[in-house]
């Protein structure tokens, strides 16, 4: 099941030393994301990371906005655990919070009034990036196709004769 996936530490350990590794590639990303909050950078608020893992948007959220407090909301004991880490210079302004978006249940430990909420999958805008590539590296080698030609269908296939 793929619920227990996110319950192993291996897997857990894993992803976070590859999220690590990508980081460099989405930090521009997730300060954009900081930034187009609706909140200055010295105003107080409280946002909720639904899908927090490891905490990066809430780091740069809260980096960017020092007034601002966080609930990182996450289904994985293991990557709350492992976020423990990485969350430390921003302790006293976060939380963490085990939520199953699948049990149906809003959990009383996330308050119901919250200024802001981020999910890690906004974040897929860090890959437009890769996207933007692959369609200009895609329009560059389309007319390539041209200079390619089929081979001539009534002439005889040459017949290479090995001593």
């Amino acid at each position: 099941m793929n619920a227990a996936i996110w319950q192993s530490p291996e897997i857990i350990r894993n992803w976070a030393a590859e999220a690590e590794r990508q980081e460099p590639k989405r930090a521009a990303q997730r300060r954009l994301m900081a930034l187009l909050l609706p909140f200055g950078p010295q105003e107080a608020f409280t946002f909720l990371d639904v899908g927090a893992g490891t905490g990066a948007a809430s780091r740069a959220i809260l980096a960017h906005h020092p007034g601002a407090v966080a609930v990182l909301a996450d289904f994985s004991a293991e990557m709350m655990r492992a976020g423990e880490r990485d969350m430390r210079p921003f302790a006293g302004r976060y939380r963490y919070v085990e939520f199953d978006m699948l049990a149906g249940e809003w959990p009383e430990t996330i308050p119901a009034a919250l200024d802001a909420v981020v999910t890690r999958q906004a974040q897929i805008i860090a890959y437009i990036d890769d996207y933007k590539m692959l369609m200009i590296a895609t329009l560059v080698v389309m007319p390539l196709l041209i200079v390619f030609k089929r081979p001539s269908r009534s002439a005889p296939a040459p017949v290479i004769v090995h001593d």
